[in-house]
């Protein structure tokens, strides 16, 4: 499983001196006057620590150290990055599709005044300079950074044009320049020394004369689709392929995996999504900020794992792909997450009613 930080935690009537506390604060909905969810932290044993107060991009479930925060104040807003301390940093939050950004191995990404990105430690100080365009999050000690690029927009986005990316670690110390490949398909937890020949691995010059690779999942889940999948799928061998817990999508129901394989509609679907296989069905790699997402739901126990503290999948090593086909008004939905067992399905979506029961 992916290596965790140690957590640090206080209370919040005597935030300073329970400083060594070792709990994590999870995060419970209130309600202002008008009815509007707020967010408060309760502590381990349950006991608030801070009141709910916290909107917007305020996205942590748990908190460990700190977190990007939005806060209506009768006629102000501020927003900023908060600490378990109870100091808040003047720091602008990363917040991509206005949903601030999720600590990882104890730092977070934030801007300056100007805002240039950089990136914070567990307590609230520069470890990588604010003068990037962009960093990837953190993981496994390491970030792509993106520098000297300039903004392209439309009426609705913006993104980064040019530039220059280098891999660092979590000081900021070069591994790569001139980095090149989707950083989004990277399990850095696979990053090794060396060459590799491996078709599924993407291989780079270190700035110290060594070569490092490391795993591209979008090839090793395309791999997985063409061979155990479309196998898996033929045979009905649906019990490696499903994960512990499904969630039916858009139908607030969830089956074991016991459930699943004796349910006749599910084992219908399945039947269908091999039919649509066998025809050519695109699929692509689910990306938080570019698709609707299943992280809306309450998550099924099992789920907890591969799970950051903002209750999304680690990407990096515990990613989540998805196949989708059909009408427009009848798109089905395969998701599957990159587990300990490999490529399972985790949710499914599709229209009950217009779903045909098919025979093998």
């Amino acid at each position: 499983m992916i290596a965790r930080v140690a957590a640090l935690a206080l209370t919040s009537s005597v935030l300073l001196a329970q400083a060594a506390s070792d709990d994590l604060w999870t995060a419970f909905d209130g309600f202002d006057e008008n009815g509007e969810i707020l967010i408060g932290f309760k502590d381990a044993d349950g006991e608030v620590v801070l009141e709910p107060q916290f909107s917007g991009i305020t996205h942590a479930k748990r908190l460990e150290h700190l977190m990007g925060y939005l806060q209506y104040d009768e006629n102000t807003v501020s927003s900023g990055v908060l600490l378990k301390t109870g100091e808040r940093l003047d720091y602008r939050p990363y917040a991509p599709d206005a949903i601030s950004d999720c600590e990882s191995e104890g730092t977070l990404r934030a801007y300056n005044a100007d805002w240039d990105m950089g990136l914070l430690d567990h307590k609230g100080q520069w470890i990588i300079p604010a003068e990037y365009n962009h960093l990837s999050r953190v993981q496994n000690g390491m970030s792509v950074v993106l520098s000297g690029a300039r903004r392209s927009s439309d009426d609705e986005h913006w993104s980064w044009l040019g530039g220059s990316r280098s891999l660092v670690d979590r000081d900021g110390t070069v591994i790569v320049a001139d980095f090149v490949g989707d950083v989004d398909a990277i399990d850095w937890f696979s990053f090794a020394i060396g060459d590799s020949d491996d078709p599924l691995r993407d291989v780079w010059q270190g700035v110290d004369g060594k070569r490092y690779n490391a795993v591209n999942t979008q090839r090793e889940f395309n791999a997985f689709v063409e061979g155990g999948l479309v196998n898996a799928l033929a045979a009905e061998r649906y019990d490696g392929l499903l994960f512990e817990e499904i969630v039916l999508y858009y139908q607030d129901k969830t089956l074991t995996r016991e459930q699943a394989v004796n349910d006749p509609a599910m084992v219908s679907f399945l039947r269908a999504f091999k039919q649509a296989l066998a025809s050519g069905v695109e699929y692509k790699p689910y990306r938080r900020d570019k698709e609707f997402g299943i992280f809306s739901l309450n998550l099924p126990r099992s789920w907890l794992d591969y799970v950051n503290h903002c209750d999304d999948f680690y990407e990096s090593c515990y990613p989540v792909y998805q196949i989708s086909w059909g009408a427009p008004d009848d798109t089905r939905t395969v998701w599957f997450l990159r587990s300990e067992d490999g490529y399972q399905i985790l949710a499914v979506e599709f229209n009950l009613r217009a779903q045909p029961i098919i025979n093998p």
